[in-house]
């Protein structure tokens, strides 16, 4: 039996993704829609998708054809992403103790009269940082170096200078992507929260 560093290489399982995306007419599959712990926001409501999680077929550094994994995201929802992230290293610093709701343990103690301070405090950073330009991104593509034996395919991650991840965005990608002509675009930049352009 033939050994594949993981099953993204397998050519059975390739090629039953091939069909999946012949069956669908697409070049790829979405995976994100199929995982019921997964929750896009993006897909309950009229407002344009920010990121998707699909899988296609392409081929590694070495031209092996392998399956690959991937989070394409818009550079906006990046920006916000590491914005988001900054300001929340900061709160931790000036608020010892406290962490996010999602972090949080069962025993988890700060004191509940200082929450109210700590959103405040994190919304005035993160609308200090999008107003002094202080995080800058630009267009990237990703593809991880570990091969992970009990996944599918290779990780890649891209984030895309466009308005909304879509079908033509992504089936766009995936072929100047697996042809060698995909240009990114090395311009910085920087995003201002969305409700904060409509005040």
């Amino acid at each position: 039996m033939q050994e594949f560093p993981n099953q993204g290489y397998d050519p059975d399982v390739i090629a039953e993704l091939r069909a999946e995306c012949n069956e669908q007419g697409k070049t790829f599959v979405y995976t994100d829609e199929e995982d019921p712990d997964f929750v896009n926001d993006d897909l309950d409501d009229n407002e344009p998708r920010q990121f998707a999680q699909v899988m296609f077929v392409g081929k590694d550094a070495a031209g092996k054809e392998v399956i690959y994994d991937a989070m394409i995201c818009t550079l906006r929802l990046h920006h916000g992403s590491m914005v988001f992230e900054q300001a929340v290293e900061e709160v931790k610093k000036m608020f010892p103790g406290y962490k996010l709701p999602e972090e949080r343990q069962p025993g988890y103690k700060f004191d509940a009269s200082k929450e109210q301070e700590v959103e405040e405090t994190l919304a005035d950073i993160i609308a200090e940082a999008e107003e002094s330009e202080s995080v800058k991104v630009r267009e990237e593509v990703t593809v991880s170096d570990d091969v992970d034996p009990d996944e599918i395919g290779l990780e890649l991650d891209a984030y895309l200078n466009v308005d909304e991840i879509n079908d033509q965005v992504i089936s766009t990608f995936i072929e100047q992507f697996n042809s060698g002509t995909l240009k990114l675009d090395p311009t910085m930049y920087s995003f201002i929260s969305e409700d904060e352009e409509e005040d």
